[in-house]
This record gives C-alpha cells, structure tokens and sequence, in this order.
C-alpha cells in the first residue's frame, strides 16, 4: 500500500509542476522570443553584380526544370500502335449521266473553268 501512495503523491507533485510550466511557456517565454524575433531588423547589402548572378542562377535553374520536366513528357509515353494506311481510290468511276462531255470529273470540271483567268 505504501507504492500506491508514494504514487499518488509523486503524480500530485507533477502534474501541477507541469501545468505551471506549460503556462509559463505559452504566456511569458514564447510571447517574448516571438516579439524579439519579429521586432529584429535584418539588413543585407549586396552590389548588382551579385544580385545579377542570383537573378541568373534562379533564372537557369527554372529553365532547366521546366525543360527537362515538362517538355519531355512526350517523350516518356509508350510508342503509338501503328496506323493502316487509308485505302484510297485516286482515280474513282466517272458518271457519265449528267456530266458536259468531254469532262471526267469534278477536277476537270475545275481546271477548265479557271482557264478563262490563264491558269
């Protein structure tokens, strides 16, 4: 009995020391490290060439990602199947009912009409 005791005890004793702390901390200590930190004022001093050089390395190092991570996209997808070749007539059967005579077809037709302009 006397364990069980010796641990009530011990966990009355931490628990309000803990409590105390936590308060503490969120109320005085972090409140002053933040006003310290953000009341601080950071200068930096640097000449156009170096300014230049930063500009420019920024510069490279986007224009190398964007080249090399998204404009090749293309080339990473899985090759294409291959097509068949359409099967075309090039030279289809005339009809012959309700054409000028002496003309084939649509081209015919065509070119004999831009003769006029010396095509």
């Amino acid at each position: 009995m006397g364990q069980v005791t010796q641990a009530a005890v011990a966990t009355a004793r931490l628990i309000p020391a803990v409590l105390l702390w936590i308060i503490t901390f969120t109320t005085i200590t972090l409140p002053t490290v933040l006003f310290t930190l953000f009341s601080t004022s950071l200068t930096f001093t640097m000449n156009a060439t170096t300014l230049l050089l930063i500009v420019l390395v920024f510069a490279s190092t986007i224009t190398w990602i964007v080249r090399y991570r998204y404009l090749t996209m293309y080339t990473r997808l899985p090759p294409e199947p291959q097509r068949k070749e359409p099967q075309i007539d090039l030279f289809p059967d005339t009809q012959e009912g309700y054409s000028k005579p002496g003309l084939a077809n649509y081209l015919d037709e065509f070119l004999s009409a831009i003769k006029v302009f010396g095509y």
